[in-house]
Parts: C-alpha cells; sequence; structure tokens
C-alpha cells in the first residue's frame, strides 16, 4: 500500500482514474489532494462537496468519471 499523497499524484498524471480514501488523518491527504486539483482531477468529500481538509474524505478522480463515481459511492 502506498501513501495517499503518491496515489493522488497518480491520478494527477493519469495512472489511476480515481483515488478514494475516509477516515485518514489530514497529513495523509492534504498533499496529494491538492496536487490533484492542480492537475484539474476533481476532489471533493462522498457527498460531491470540495475537498477539505478536516472532511476525513477524500475522492480525487478524473473529472470525466467523477459522476460515475460519486454515484457508485451512494449505493
Amino acid at each position: 500500500m502506498e501513501a495517499a499523497s503518491l496515489s493522488c499524484a497518480y491520478v494527477a498524471c493519469g495512472r489511476y482514474d480515481a483515488y478514494i480514501a475516509s477516515r485518514l488523518p489530514a497529513w495523509d491527504n492534504c498533499a496529494g489532494a491538492l496536487i490533484s486539483k492542480e492537475a484539474d482531477a476533481k476532489t471533493t468529500d462522498f457527498q460531491g462537496k470540495p475537498y477539505r481538509w478536516d472532511s476525513g474524505e477524500l475522492v480525487a478522480v478524473n473529472p470525466v468519471l467523477h459522476k460515475k463515481i460519486m454515484k457508485e459511492l451512494r449505493k
């Protein structure tokens, strides 16, 4: 298992389509969320709201797939 920031960097460069995490400390998610957001990936929480460092949830995903991923998370 790799660090959350590395997984988000893989989303940012197109190696991964999505990275989903919950219950991780902010220091695990914040850097990755910033990297993926700067690369124009969608970074949200599980409700589709913009990612916040204190939410404990992160969805970093290719923008084309965001709606599909969110639909699956809500099932």
